[in-house]
């Protein structure tokens, strides 16, 4: 059996203090609900508030869930991209958020 998620959900984050939990929450129980396998990979791009400590917090909560920090910020999804590459996805398909 196949242990790779169905699907990666890839978001990255900054000044997400406030949203990160219903974003997390509602992808996880439409997930749950219609029975896909799924991971969430949240990426800290060096965001000034409080983001990574609820990033934490959140992988904690949820198993499908792996937070990244960024050595420094990208501004742009373009760069968070090419730098990042998408090694730490698993899924046989990928939804990134821009």
């Amino acid at each position: 059996m196949d242990k790779n998620p169905v699907i990666s959900f890839v978001s990255p984050v900054y000044k997400a203090e406030k949203i990160l939990d219903k974003l997390v929450a509602e992808i996880a129980a439409t997930m749950l609900e219609i029975g896909v396998s799924f991971e969430i990979i949240l990426v800290d791009d060096r965001s000034p508030d409080t983001s990574w400590a609820v990033m934490q917090q959140i992988s904690e909560r949820y198993p499908q869930v792996k937070s990244i920090r960024l050595s420094r910020n990208l501004v742009s999804t373009r760069l968070l991209w090419r730098d990042w590459r998408k090694p730490k996805a698993s899924g046989w398909w990928l939804w990134i958020a821009t």
